[in-house]
């Protein structure tokens, strides 16, 4: 799932969310693969909104934590973005392994099969 060969930073976490993580490293990384998949499944995401992902990694918004992913949302144009991040295994990376919209709806669901971390 996860591709070293072909990623690219998208964000890089605070302090505390690192902490979160337990991860060794702040930098979050979109794999070639999650780019693909999301062109193919959500072709309404635009270069805009891939630009805001460093905003939504960083900035202290809705964060709801679910086993080992972490949800983080930041509302645009009256809709969500959420941009679902994990860190590997031996926690020494992290990936953005999902970017899309979603609305409220989602987001209770979210709320109630997780912990709200921030809001």
């Amino acid at each position: 799932m996860f591709n070293d060969r072909w990623r690219f930073p998208v964000g890089v976490l605070d302090d505390d969310l690192k902490k979160l993580f337990e991860a060794e490293n702040k930098t979050v990384y979109l794999s070639y693969d999650t780019l693909l998949k999301n062109k193919q499944n959500h072709p309404e995401l635009t270069i805009e909104d891939y630009r805001l992902l460093p905003g939504i990694i960083y900035k202290k918004n809705l964060i709801i934590k679910s086993g080992e992913a972490k949800y983080m949302f930041i509302p645009k144009d009256g809709q969500y973005l959420l941009a679902v991040v994990k860190a590997t295994k031996d926690k020494k990376e992290l990936f953005c392994t999902s970017f899309r919209y979603t609305n409220p709806d989602d987001i209770k669901y979210y709320k109630k099969k997780g912990i709200v971390i921030n809001e």
